[in-house]
């Protein structure tokens, strides 16, 4: 909010670029004849680069420019909790996975220990489908978009109904002006 912060932030970000583009073009140089004299030239104007870089780094750590933590509202709490549920069943039924999978490198032949393996793949699985499930049904802007298909449905059936109609010259008034 504060102009004067926010034009010496733009400066420093121009001396940044205006330093690397001096050192491209002193890199250049030395590419095209690597020489003492161009070596030099190179290693000089990285200086100013690293002076641009911590001046914008200290002008940016500033505290006018420290970032707002985020406040997620209940709503979106909400929204989140079926994904972030299934995440962690994935995470908890892979985890009884593999200490089965142990368990079975040292007795492969333990059939209790077989079906408790069977069992957290299945959980696995199943979490995996609602986990997909829940970010498809659940998805930020998901009712929007299939209320406007829907909206859009409707008006191309009445576009075409008006078209077929006027094909015909039998269109209907217009019942309102909507």
């Amino acid at each position: 909010n504060n102009p004067v912060a926010k034009r010496h932030f733009v400066q420093s970000a121009k001396d940044v670029a205006n330093a690397t583009a001096i050192l491209v073009k002193e890199i250049k140089k030395l590419d095209g004849n690597y020489s003492e004299e161009n070596r030099q030239a190179t290693a000089m104007s990285t200086q100013p680069l690293i002076e641009a870089v911590d001046n914008l780094t200290l002008f940016a750590s500033s505290p006018e420019f420290a970032s707002v933590p985020a406040k997620i509202s209940s709503a979106g709490r909400d929204a989140q909790k079926p994904i972030l549920d299934a995440g962690k069943q994935i995470i908890n039924g892979s985890v009884a996975m593999i200490q089965s999978a142990k368990s079975l490198a040292v007795n492969p032949k333990d059939p209790p220990t077989w079906q408790a393996l069977a069992n957290s793949s299945k959980s696995v699985s199943d979490s995996i489908k609602k986990l997909v499930s829940s970010i498809r049904d659940k998805a930020p802007g998901q009712k929007e978009c299939d209320d406007g298909i829907a909206t859009l449905t409707s008006h191309i059936r009445e576009l075409d109904n008006a078209s077929i109609g006027a094909m015909n010259q039998n269109l209907e008034p217009r019942r309102n002006k909507d």
